[in-house]
């Protein structure tokens, strides 16, 4: 089963409230994603993270948590936006802790403003 790493979003998928996932209750078929949104502009903005089983069942939790909570304006894409699924072991060495770091200091969304303005990276 998918889970996501949010606290601000209450979905009813398996849920964690630390930023900082465990490794150890992982399973040999789960993996770690990070989910961005791109934005008109080409600004890219890091949403959360998240672990499933493969990519489809990463894609399942977005659509899934889109469909559930449409007010959330972090999952809601505009004209020329999309979003981008990275599997952890795609990342630069230090990349995930970086969003990790970044998510922690998060607490409104998008809206917050955490690094350089517009760009979360």
């Amino acid at each position: 089963m998918a889970s996501i790493a949010r606290s601000d979003y209450p979905v009813t998928l398996e849920k964690t409230t630390d930023f900082a996932p465990r490794k150890e209750g992982l399973t040999d078929m789960d993996k770690r994603y990070l989910l961005y949104k791109f934005c008109r502009g080409g600004d890219r903005h890091l949403i959360t993270w998240l672990t499933a089983s493969g990519m489809e069942e990463a894609r399942l939790a977005v659509k899934l948590l889109r469909k559930n909570h449409p007010q959330e304006q972090d999952l809601a894409l505009g004209e020329g936006e999309f979003f981008e699924i990275i599997e952890e072991n795609q990342l630069k060495s230090g990349e995930w802790e970086q969003a990790m770091q970044v998510l922690s200091l998060r607490k409104g969304g998008l809206h917050t403003t955490v690094g350089n303005k517009g760009n979360d990276e």
